[in-house]
C-alpha cells in the first residue's frame, strides 16, 4: 500500500535533499526512506536548490507550506519592503499598522477584495519571523541568534560552489573630496540631495570568496560632468551611473545584474550571488546564471564579508591617495576651496579604481571566513575580533604620518577615515513603488568639476616635483582635450608615482590647518 501523502517540514525536505546528495538513492528508495510518495520525493530532488536557498533565509524551520498566489505574492513582497524600511528607521509598527498598509497596497493594486484579516497578520508574521516587543530607544543590534542560524545553514549551499563562483555585493557612500579640515562638517551630514550630493558618490563593490574582484559600479550626479567632456563613459575604469541624488535605485541595480548575469553566462558559470535585502535591490529577476541569496534582516554587521573590513580597506587606500595628492597641491591654489577642487569626478575615478586594486586577496578570503562563508559547520565567534583587524598597517600607519604632517591627533584621523561611515546611499522614504519605475536627472553638470592646473612655468626643463607635477597635469589636459581616456590613466599613475616618491623624501610639510589660516 502506498504512505498516505504528508506535509512535510522545511526541516525534513533538506533531510531528504541531504540524505539523496550523500547516497545517491533513487526516487523509489529515497521514498521509502522517509515514507513518503514517490511523487512527492521527487518534488523535493527538483526543488532541492530553492530549499537550500531557504534553508539560508529562512528562520522558520518548521514552515510547511509556501506562499504562492500571485495576488498574495504581490502584496506580501510590498508590506514587507514597507515593514523592512520602517523598523530600519526604528518606527514603532504594530499588528493593526501593518494590516492597515497591506490592505492599502492591495487596494493601490486594484486588490479589492483583500481583507487583512488577523489570520492573515499571523501567516505574515510567521514567514518574515516578525516578533512584537516593545521598544528601548536603543538603535538596532545584531541578531546574535540570526546570526548563528546563517552561519550554521550556510556551509549547506556552499558546498554545491567553488570558492571563485561564490559572491558577495554591497554599497558605499564616498565623500570623494573630503578635507581633513572639513569632516566635522561632513560626519552625520543626512546628505540628501543639493549642494552636498555633488561632494558623495555611491561605489558597489562586489567580490568573491577566490578574490577576484568585478568592476566598480559608481554613482554620480551628473551624467556627463564636465570633467568627461568627450569621453567615451565605456573606457572608464568603473560603470558609470547618475541620478540626481547619486543614489542606488532599482533600475541600476537591475541593470548592473543583467549584465552580470549575461557576464556569467558566457564564461558558463553558475553562481551565488549574497546580498543585503536594501529596498533597491529587485526580488524578482528572472536571472539564468546568478542566484541571488538575501541576508537576514539585522545580520549584515557580522555575516556580509565586505562589512568584514573589505571596504573599510578600499577607503584607507583611497584617502592615502588623496591625503597625498592634496598635500603636494597646497603651493598652487589660493585657498581652501580651490584645494578641494583639486579632486575632480574623473580624478576620483581614477584614484578610486586605483585603491580597489590595492585590496589584497588576502583581505578578501580573510573577510569570507570571519562572515562565516566556510565549507564545513565549525564554530565561529565573533569575540575579540573587529573589523580593524584587516586593515593593512602599512597603510594605516602612512595614513597617520601624513594627518600628523598635516598638523591632526590620531582622533582626526579616525574620523577623516570614517566620514562616510553612514552615508545614505538608497532612497529610504517610506513608501514603496508599485508600477518600479523610475525618473533620473541625466543632463546635470557640476560647474565646479573642472581641473585646476597651474601653468605657471618659467621653461620647459624641469627642475623640481612642482615642475614635474606641472607637466604631468598638461599633459592629463591634453589627454583628455584629444579624448585620449588610456593616456589619462597612465599619467594618473604616474602623478601617484611620483606624490609617493615625493613624500616619502620631504622632511617637512606645511601644515594644512596652519595654510587655511593664514588663507582666511
Amino acid at each position: 500500500m502506498a504512505p498516505t501523502k504528508r506535509l512535510l517540514t522545511l526541516k525534513e525536505k533538506l533531510q531528504v535533499v541531504e540524505v539523496y546528495d550523500r547516497e545517491k538513492l533513487s526516487v523509489r528508495n529515497l521514498a521509502a526512506r522517509f515514507n513518503i510518495g514517490k511523487t512527492q520525493a521527487s518534488e523535493i530532488i527538483k526543488k532541492r536548490e530553492q530549499l537550500l536557498n531557504s534553508c539560508v533565509t529562512s528562520f522558520n524551520s518548521e514552515q510547511k507550506r509556501s506562499f504562492f498566489k500571485t495576488k498574495g505574492f504581490n502584496i506580501d513582497k510590498l508590506t514587507y519592503e514597507w515593514f523592512v524600511k520602517a523598523r530600519n528607521k526604528n518606527f514603532p509598527i504594530s499588528g493593526p499598522i501593518i494590516r492597515s498598509k497591506a490592505k492599502e497596497l492591495a487596494e493601490k493594486m486594484g486588490y479589492q477584495d483583500f481583507r487583512a484579516s488577523s489570520g492573515w497578520l499571523e501567516k505574515f508574521r510567521i514567514r518574515h519571523n516578525i516578533t512584537f516587543r516593545s521598544i528601548s530607544g536603543e538603535a538596532a543590534t545584531v541578531n546574535t541568534e540570526h546570526v548563528a542560524i546563517f552561519k550554521n545553514n550556510i556551509s549547506v549551499l556552499l558546498k554545491h560552489y567553488e570558492p571563485r563562483n561564490i559572491y558577495n555585493a554591497d554599497e558605499t557612500g564616498l565623500f570623494f573630496r573630503a578635507l581633513p579640515e572639513k569632516t566635522f562638517a561632513l560626519k552625520g551630514e543626512k546628505c540628501a540631495g543639493g549642494k552636498m550630493a555633488k561632494e558623495r558618490l555611491t561605489i558597489l563593490h562586489c567580490t568573491n570568496m577566490a578574490s577576484e574582484k568585478e568592476k566598480l559600479l559608481v554613482i554620480g550626479k551628473s551624467a556627463r560632468p564636465r570633467c568627461f567632456k568627450k569621453l567615451d563613459l565605456r573606457t572608464l575604469p568603473v560603470t558609470w551611473y547618475s541620478n540626481n541624488k547619486s543614489w542606488m535605485t532599482s533600475n541600476i541595480m537591475t541593470e548592473w545584474l543583467q549584465v552580470f548575469d549575461h557576464k556569467m553566462a558566457r564564461e558558463k558559470r553558475k553562481i551565488l550571488l549574497f546580498m543585503d535585502n536594501a529596498a533597491s535591490h529587485p526580488r524578482d529577476l528572472n536571472l539564468q546564471n546568478i542566484k541571488i541569496i538575501f541576508l537576514p534582516p539585522n545580520t549584515t554587521a557580522l555575516c556580509q564579508p565586505l562589512d568584514q573590513g573589505i571596504i573599510k580597506n578600499f577607503k584607507i587606500c583611497y584617502r592615502s591617495i588623496i591625503l597625498r595628492h592634496i598635500l603636494i597641491k597646497m603651493d598652487s591654489v589660493n585657498n581652501a576651496n580651490e584645494l578641494a577642487k583639486c579632486i575632480n569626478v574623473l580624478e576620483a575615478v581614477f584614484f578610486i579604481h586605483s585603491a580597489w586594486k590595492q585590496v589584497s586577496s588576502t583581505t578578501i578570503k580573510n573577510c569570507f571566513t570571519k562572515a562565516g562563508f566556510r565549507y564545513e559547520v565549525t564554530p565561529i565567534s565573533g569575540e575579540g575580533w573587529d573589523p580593524d583587524d584587516e586593515v593593512p598597517l602599512s597603510k594605516l600607519a602612512e595614513v597617520c604620518k601624513m594627518m600628523r604632517h598635516a598638523g591632526h591627533e590620531q582622533t582626526d584621523t579616525d574620523a577623516f577615515i570614517n566620514v562616510d561611515n553612514a552615508v545614505q546611499v538608497e532612497d529610504q522614504e517610506m513608501e514603496v513603488s508599485i508600477s518600479n519605475e523610475n525618473t533620473e536627472e541625466i543632463d546635470s553638470e557640476d560647474e565646479s568639476d573642472t581641473m585646476i592646473y597651474n601653468n605657471n612655468m618659467s621653461d620647459s626643463k624641469i627642475h623640481s616635483y612642482s615642475d614635474a607635477f606641472n607637466n604631468v597635469n598638461k599633459l592629463k589636459e591634453f589627454s583628455l582635450k584629444n579624448s585620449d581616456l588610456r593616456g589619462f590613466e597612465m599619467l594618473s599613475k604616474l602623478e601617484i608615482h611620483f606624490e609617493e616618491d615625493f613624500m616619502k623624501k620631504k622632511t617637512r610639510q606645511t601644515s594644512i590647518t596652519e595654510y587655511f589660516t593664514s588663507k582666511l
